[in-house]
């Protein structure tokens, strides 16, 4: 059985760092968490998240970045799209700290963004269709960060 499951998104608060790797058909992907460094100060780090859910899923990643202080995120976020996957950054107008998701939309990382009230139906749409950043036809892989 897989971690990842149509349906569900995982939302990782941990004091370690956390890694995404791929394991093959029969173990599933798997959800790596260690004690590295802090990575520009922070651990978990969004950047090393998105990372390895970049380099691991390509174009079926889904990569969502959501209210928080400073920029963590926004380069893994680029990541992502430069994978081919879909990115996501909540709106202004409905985060409690604009930082996190202004540093990716400015940087041009996101390829859509969405204000926390229809986020979700945006992912059920994203991983519930073939729209052109599927190959498979199947569920995207959705990932939440935020502080």
């Amino acid at each position: 059985m897989s971690l990842f499951q149509t349906g569900l998104v995982h939302v990782l608060m941990s004091v370690l760092g956390s890694v995404v790797v791929g394991v093959g058909v029969l173990m599933g992907d798997v959800v790596v968490l260690n004690d590295e460094a802090p990575v520009n100060g922070h651990r978990p780090s969004v950047d090393v998240l998105f990372n390895s859910v970049a380099e691991e899923f390509g174009p079926l990643a889904v990569g969502v970045l959501m209210t928080g202080m400073g920029e963590d995120g926004a380069m893994g976020l680029g990541a992502v799209k430069k994978s081919g996957g879909m990115t996501i950054a909540q709106s202004e107008e409905s985060c409690v700290v604009f930082g996190m998701p202004k540093a990716a939309i400015e940087r041009g990382y996101a390829t859509r963004v969405v204000g926390l009230d229809v986020l979700s139906s945006t992912l059920q749409a994203l991983c519930g269709r073939d729209n052109g950043h599927r190959t498979d036809g199947g569920a995207g892989k959705a990932l939440h960060a935020g502080r």
